[in-house]
């Protein structure tokens, strides 16, 4: 089960074991700033569940959604934002990555 917490700001999405934290820009780009899985649960899936939640309401709402990842990020990060349609759209100290609302949520 996911909880919300909206604020003008943005959602603040909880599950049992991982919270994502998304902002809004002027434009209604919903942008991710954190996610996260408590310590003990890491590795078992719960964070990837709630990121396609979130982008599952993204996709109901039209909305596009972004995340700035840092190169000392693992590469296993990148490439789970990649498997869920992800794609680079920059990249310095940060790998800034954008997706689409999905046509078929």
């Amino acid at each position: 089960m996911v909880t919300t917490h909206t604020t003008p700001e943005g959602i603040i999405f909880r599950s049992s074991y991982s919270t994502a934290e998304v902002f809004f820009d002027a434009q209604g780009v919903w942008h991710i700033a954190g996610l996260w899985t408590r310590k003990d649960f890491r590795g078992h899936g719960h964070a990837g569940r709630l990121l396609r939640y979130v982008l599952a309401e993204a996709d109901k709402e039209g909305k596009t959604v972004t995340v700035s990842l840092d190169t000392d990020n693992p590469d296993l990060a990148r490439k789970k934002y990649i498997s869920l349609g992800f794609t680079t759209k920059g990249s310095t100290r940060n790998h800034y990555m954008i997706r689409i609302p999905s046509k078929h949520p």
